[in-house]
């Protein structure tokens, strides 16, 4: 096995959740609440992360989805902004020289089924949201994750961890907020999927039951594999939720994304969205 791969799994088992979870659920939650009550649980990457707070703040981030909406145009116009893209994303470089600062990836069927390539290819950083650490090749930040129904839950502390809200797009938005951004820029987020139901005989393997590949600009975004249909109405939630939480601190988020079935959130054309931008520079 690579040395990388060694070194990264000992270090897995060498913090103190993971011990704790060997030792039973109950031993698990009164540690992870004592620990983090002293401020001495944060996980293997805390130090890494720890750097990032506020290092874009006043700027505007740009969560960029793969819907089928995107155009490779307005791809362009965003090379110099704050930029959060997600999962399979490097697919497209070779429509776009876009090379987004930053690749998130909270689903673990993508992490599963294609960890390492993403790590590999992806430029800029890498975040993996996932509840362990997992075992991949290359250069990568790990956010501990918590799975929990809306209403998510900032966490302040992402060192500590992150709130998986339903989707890899809210583990960028806690991100990008412990970076000190308060206005975000939502863009080919179409929020609809076509797909058809898998049936299974290994039940270990039931959370992936849709297929389909049909849902992204970039082909073969899923390369044939099987995966977890999104809960649109969790994410929905826990989006309004996270509106309204950035309005109270005098931020916002705008979808410019062009068409699509995201209503629940204020929109703009990505092309105001620069003008203004542009202005504002002047």
């Amino acid at each position: 096995m690579d040395k990388r791969l060694i070194s990264q799994d000992i270090k897995r088992k060498l913090n103190p959740i993971y011990i704790c979870k060997r030792l039973g659920a109950k031993f698990l939650w009164n540690a992870q609440i004592l620990l983090t009550l002293f401020g001495l649980y944060e996980n293997c990457d805390g130090e890494k992360l720890k750097k990032l707070k506020d290092i874009h703040k006043g700027r505007i981030g740009f969560l960029i989805g793969s819907g089928p909406s995107v155009r490779v145009e307005d791809l362009e116009k965003l090379k110099n902004e704050v930029t959060f893209c997600f999962n399979r994303f490097h697919l497209a470089y070779e429509m776009s020289s876009l090379r987004p600062l930053y690749t998130v990836s909270a689903d673990m069927g993508m992490i599963n089924n294609f960890g390492n390539e993403i790590v590999k290819k992806s430029c800029g950083t890498v975040f993996i949201a996932a509840k362990e650490r997992p075992v991949l090749a290359g250069d990568f930040t790990w956010l501990g994750a918590k799975y929990k129904a809306p209403p998510l839950v900032f966490s302040k502390k992402i060192y500590h961890h992150v709130t998986i809200g339903g989707a890899s797009l809210l583990v960028a938005l806690q991100i990008g907020y412990f970076m000190g951004i308060e206005h975000f820029v939502l863009y080919g987020i179409d929020h609809y999927f076509k797909y058809k139901i898998e049936e299974y005989n290994d039940q270990s393997n039931d959370y992936c039951t849709a297929s389909g590949d049909d849902n992204h600009f970039i082909k073969n975004y899923r390369g044939g594999k099987s995966w977890c249909l999104p809960d649109t109405k969790m994410i929905e939630k826990s989006l309004r939720w996270a509106d309204c939480f950035l309005r109270e601190k005098g931020g916002w988020m705008i979808n410019a994304t062009r068409g699509g079935k995201l209503e629940i959130l204020e929109r703009k054309s990505l092309a105001k969205m620069m003008q203004k931008l542009n202005n504002s520079q002047q």
